[in-house]
């Protein structure tokens, strides 16, 4: 009997204990499941993280500062005129003109729009936009010089060159990437850009070998349009202001290897308002 009465006792004090137990594990989880957190998400540092998932769209305006490199811009044309020459082969007349350019400056303004994936604090995305601003270079350059070639000739070239050039309407498509701190979202792109161009080369060369050949002249006017691609990467923050207006400043850079025969870069800084959605 004592035996008996000894195991009733131990059996109602565990189930006791595992009734109290449970008690308490469903009044957490009634207490966990009243919080509400809304459009934010805890952080690993306690601090909520605004929600930047979903599509948006900005305007913006900023100034760029475009460069241009334009060393070989003469050289094919008057290349192919002087091919199989002695005066080509030996005076290299084709690398006579390298026209240096200065830097020029513009307002810009224009339009972006992008989707974002957010992955708690990460941030990735892809964005593109559409850039109104018109840059116009010149450069220009001559050179003339003379030296005995080695069929006894003298050999002499007289060359100028001058170019015009005009960038107009760029566009990029980039991917981002970003990382949240309250409610700023400091990021970095990159991708493919394309600009608008209208180019003038003029090219007016007098060469000859005297006494024997010339002296011969040889003029060239090439006008040309079109488009060039090129690359682009940007550095930037973007600030939440409301649950779905943000503002953002940013650098972009693109370069454009080929711009009907010259290398171009623009830098941009930029400052744009916008909504997400």
């Amino acid at each position: 009997m004592r035996k008996t009465k000894t195991m009733r006792t131990t059996f109602a004090a565990a189930l006791a204990l595992a009734t109290a137990f449970s008690a308490q594990a469903a009044h957490q989880a009634a207490h966990a499941a009243d919080l509400d957190f809304g459009p934010l998400r805890g952080s690993q540092w306690g601090e909520p993280v605004v929600v930047w998932q979903g599509g948006y769209f900005a305007g913006f305006a900023g100034y760029t500062q475009t460069g241009v490199k334009a060393d070989g811009i003469f050289k094919e044309p008057i290349a192919h005129h002087l091919r199989d020459t002695v005066l080509e082969a030996e005076m290299r007349v084709s690398d006579f003109l390298r026209p240096t350019v200065s830097d020029r400056r513009a307002s810009v303004f224009g339009i972006a729009a992008g989707y974002n994936f957010q992955f708690d604090e990460t941030v990735l995305g892809i964005e593109a936009d559409f850039t109104r601003g018109r840059t116009r270079s010149v450069g220009s350059d001559q050179l003339a010089r003379r030296r005995n070639l080695s069929n006894d000739t003298l050999g002499y070239a007289d060359a100028r060159g001058t170019f015009e050039l005009e960038v107009d309407n760029v566009s990029t498509l980039r991917v981002r990437a970003g990382y949240t701190v309250g409610a700023f979202l400091p990021f970095v792109s990159g991708g493919v850009a394309i600009a608008e161009y209208k180019r003038r080369r003029v090219i007016d060369l007098e060469y000859g070998e005297a006494p024997v050949a010339g002296p011969f002249r040889f003029q060239d006017v090439a006008p040309k349009s079109g488009w060039a691609i090129g690359v682009a990467g940007s550095a930037g923050v973007d600030v939440a202001l409301t649950e779905n207006v943000f503002v953002r400043g940013e650098w972009l850079y693109t370069f454009f290897p080929d711009m009907g025969g010259a290398e171009v870069s623009r830098n941009t800084l930029r400052a744009a308002a916008g909504v997400k959605f």
